[in-house]
């Protein structure tokens, strides 16, 4: 899941972090703050437990769920020792 506001900023949270049978971490999409809607500061995605706060983000304006690609079996865009391998 990715979270944008307004100034561009973007936060991407796992879905093996929130899934209550895995990581099971809170991730809130806050619209009040200590009872005082966030109306004109906008929603805030917010994961509590994050030591630095990267993945706060203010004034939500988009959110989206996509599911993560899979890589080919050999794509050329991977590091040179990624050809060490057998493809």
């Amino acid at each position: 899941m990715s979270a944008t506001g307004s100034d561009e900023y973007q936060a991407i949270v796992s879905w093996g972090e929130f899934d209550p049978n895995f990581g099971n971490t809170p991730v809130l999409l806050a619209v009040s703050e200590d009872g005082r809607p966030l109306d004109n500061d906008g929603p805030r995605l917010v994961v509590p437990g994050d030591i630095r706060g990267g993945r706060y983000v203010t004034n939500v304006v988009a959110l989206r769920l996509e599911r993560a690609l899979e890589f080919p079996t050999c794509p050329k865009h991977w590091p040179w020792w990624f050809w060490l391998r057998d493809c």
